[in-house]
């Protein structure tokens, strides 16, 4: 429904300034009451925690990949180029 707990929110706020209330018929998130918003408010911040947990173990899971192995190659392989170029000449002499 967001993108963030600051865009969210805005999407809420926006919504609440039309008349329209978040019910959840699974979790106890209801925005009509104080309550509801708290949970509510709770549960969003729980989902870009994690968010935020992901990105940055991904992010050191690559670099220490990186450490590693130094990171892969740049570009393509030696084969690769004399097939690309055996292929756009074949392909310009059709």
């Amino acid at each position: 429904m967001g993108r963030s707990l600051k865009h969210l929110l805005q999407v809420v706020g926006n919504l609440q300034q039309l008349g329209v209330r978040l019910v959840s018929l699974t979790d106890a998130i209801n925005t009509t009451s104080a309550q509801g918003r708290l949970v509510f408010n709770l549960f969003v911040s729980l989902v870009e925690f994690e968010r935020e947990l992901i990105r940055e173990r991904t992010h050191a899971g690559l670099a220490a990949a990186h450490a590693r192995v130094g990171g892969r190659q740049r570009g393509l392989s030696k084969q690769a180029e004399r097939t690309a170029i055996i292929a756009e000449t074949r392909y310009r002499e059709q």
